[in-house]
């Protein structure tokens, strides 16, 4: 937040909102201080809107990985019970191990 205290408030500025001043004079088309500040509504709420989806967005994604997890721990699983299944066939446990291809 903008800290306001010991700053003068000189004779061609207007305060446009909280802690907030601008210069006004001829040169300035928005002279109106309730458009400025109308204006920072709108921007203040099209940011919200976005770090609403932002956050929805990383949320999703946050679901989409753990859901992955517990797949990825099922599968193992699953492939741990056929390991045993296969060294208990006699199938050397060499052969159980993957492999790396190029």
């Amino acid at each position: 937040m903008a800290r306001t205290e010991g700053v003068g408030v000189g004779p061609n500025a207007t305060v446009t909102g909280p802690g907030r001043q601008r210069a006004a004079g001829p040169d300035r088309d928005d002279a109106d201080p309730t458009a400025a500040w109308s204006e920072y509504l709108a921007a203040a709420r099209q940011l919200d809107g976005v770090r609403r989806g932002a956050a929805a967005a990383a949320g999703e994604q946050a679901r989409s990985a753990e859901a992955a997890r517990e797949e990825l721990t099922l599968v193992r699983t699953g492939l741990a019970s056929q390991q045993e299944r296969l060294r208990e066939l006699g199938v050397p446990a060499i052969s159980l191990v993957p492999s790396r291809r190029s």
